[in-house]
C-alpha cells in the first residue's frame, strides 16, 4: 500500500515558485522528489489551489525591481 501526501498551500507555492512565498523552495523540492521516488500519491485540495491563486493574484501588481 502506498502512502498519501496532502500538499498544503505553503508547499504548493514553493513548488510553483510564487514570488515572496517560496523561501523554502530547495527543501520542498528535495522532499517532494524523495516522496515521489518512494511512490507516494499526492493529493492537492481545491482550497490549496484557490489560496495559491489568491497569493499569485495579490503578487501580480507589484512594480518590477
Amino acid at each position: 500500500m502506498s502512502s498519501i501526501c496532502v500538499i498544503d498551500t505553503s508547499v504548493f507555492t514553493n513548488l510553483l515558485k510564487v514570488p515572496g512565498r517560496n523561501q523554502n523552495e530547495a527543501e520542498v523540492l528535495r522532499a517532494y522528489q524523495e516522496y515521489a521516488e518512494l511512490g507516494c500519491k499526492f493529493i492537492l485540495p481545491i482550497a490549496t489551489i484557490v489560496e495559491t491563486g489568491n497569493h499569485i493574484a495579490q503578487n501580480g501588481h507589484r512594480p518590477a525591481k
